[in-house]
């Protein structure tokens, strides 16, 4: 109410992107005032850019969304706030940081280059590190009572189809699915299945296993071995690393570079008298 702004409610309404793509590129060059609040004005063409589609439903929120974000904004900038002590020193503390940042990334980053081969050539020496554990592919049929569980086993051993009676019979969230309970590698099995997991060959089923007051039958139905992941699939995580690993070394090396030119004097006395004042005693005399 008291920032007053004015909609043009006609325009917001004709905004429509005939055509696709091509449609919205012209309206993005609409200079036309859709909104204006005091001095500030929000032209067609930069509400255009805004907003993904042109339903009037999403151009309602997208616009009451700017409009919420700048009143709020205006209203914070108007209590000054950056004339408190605290919120200086915030203020200051983020712009060294981000100057901080700016000079890492223009003097550092820029610097470090991780090629197609190095990042292959870690790969093929440290493949013991991209090592999968070995999964299980199984079913399950979870029945309430030992007796419960023994009748299933009985009918398995006839004939019964497993994902039949685990549809039929099972009381977990698998069921609908046959027992399917997908990949998993041994830690994420239940205790008393991972006993007996690297005994059983695919096709074998589980005796009643006794898990959380239920009665679990564990059906293997397939194995993978421990194999190394894809290349692709690791790359960039080794590409990371590398990148990682130079830019240690690389700042590393240029702090060393600003010590040799800087003068540091450590005051032993004011840090012996500032550690008796958290822990009541001196940690020695080193500097």
């Amino acid at each position: 109410e008291q920032a007053a702004p004015k909609i043009d409610h006609e325009l917001l309404k004709a905004i429509k992107f005939e055509g696709g793509q091509k449609g919205k590129d012209i309206w993005m060059k609409d200079e036309r005032p859709l909104l204006q609040m005091k001095d500030l004005v929000l032209t067609a063409g930069a509400f255009t850019a805004m907003i993904p589609s042109d339903e009037d439903r999403i151009k309602e929120a997208a616009l009451k969304q700017w409009l919420d974000k700048e009143l709020v904004d205006r209203a914070a900038l108007s209590r000054h706030y950056e004339t408190q002590t605290e919120l200086k020193d915030s203020a200051r503390r983020y712009q060294e940081q981000i100057m901080k940042n700016t000079f890492v990334a223009n003097t550092l980053v820029r610097e470090i280059n991780v090629s197609d081969k190095e990042v292959k050539e870690f790969y093929d020496s440290h493949k013991d590190e991209f090592i999968k554990p070995v999964q299980y592919r199984t079913q399950q049929i979870t029945a309430k009572t030992r007796e419960e569980a023994q009748d299933i086993i009985n009918s398995l051993n006839s004939g019964a189809n497993f994902s039949w009676l685990a549809k039929e019979k099972s009381v977990d969230t698998s069921a609908p699915e046959g027992g399917n309970t997908g990949w998993q590698t041994k830690e994420q099995l239940p205790e008393p299945a991972r006993v007996i997991i690297d005994s059983m060959n695919p096709g074998d089923v589980s005796p009643a296993l006794e898990i959380d007051s239920v009665f679990k039958i564990i059906r293997l139905i397939e194995k993978n071995e421990k194999a190394a992941e894809d290349f692709e699939k690791v790359q960039p995580n080794i590409r990371m690393k590398l990148f990682g690993n130079k830019f240690n070394e690389l700042f590393s090396a240029y702090i060393n570079t600003l010590k040799k030119d800087a003068e540091i004097i450590i005051y032993d006395d004011a840090v012996r008298d500032y550690e008796r004042q958290f822990t009541g005693k001196s940690y020695g005399t080193e500097k």
